[in-house]
């Protein structure tokens, strides 16, 4: 073997590992954009669960009280229900329909309660438009990722940082 075919050789074995290496990082690029929670993309949303629904009479948001589900899939708070005495979508009546309480927002990862969009584990769930109900209650923009109240930095990663402990931080080192 002369010297070319062995500079094509490993040449060609550069380019195959190259390849792969590339296949792997892509696929590990890929992988945290499909984690679930504020990062990447979502497998579950705040407003999912019927207690961040509105109420299809009045329109105001469910909460954990107790709701009326209508057979058409319309669902109501129970005062509501009482007042209009049928469904306004379907106009069937509500009267042998029985009254149950809101399914409230689990983390699907430690199954605790959610308050607001951040959970007591750390995980962090956006609303379907792009919105975090910041722990402060402030209503924040998903892609501003700072809460202007309180200044919670909420990271590309899903983690939580107080704005105030990054200046500490700072400060020390």
């Amino acid at each position: 073997m002369n010297w070319i075919t062995i500079l094509g050789i490993i040449s060609a074995l550069a380019i195959t590992l190259s390849i792969i290496l590339l296949y792997l990082l892509y696929r590990m690029y890929k992988r945290t954009l499909l984690k679930p929670g504020f990062g990447g993309k979502a497998t579950y949303f705040l407003d999912d669960c019927e207690s961040e629904k509105n109420c299809s009479i009045c329109l105001g948001r469910l909460g954990t009280g107790l709701v009326i589900e209508c057979s058409c899939g319309k669902i109501s708070h129970k005062d509501c229900a009482l007042l209009t005495k049928m469904c306004p979508y379907c106009k069937k009546s509500f009267n042998n329909i029985k009254a149950r309480p809101a399914e409230i927002a689990k983390c699907p990862s430690c199954k605790t309660v959610l308050n607001g969009s951040v959970c007591a584990c750390g995980e962090v769930y956006r609303k379907r438009d792009g919105t975090i109900v910041c722990t402060c209650g402030n209503i924040i923009d998903a892609s501003r990722q700072l809460c202007d109240k309180c200044g919670t930095f909420y990271g590309k990663d899903g983690k939580i940082t107080v704005l105030s402990e990054c200046i500490n931080i700072k400060r020390e080192s």
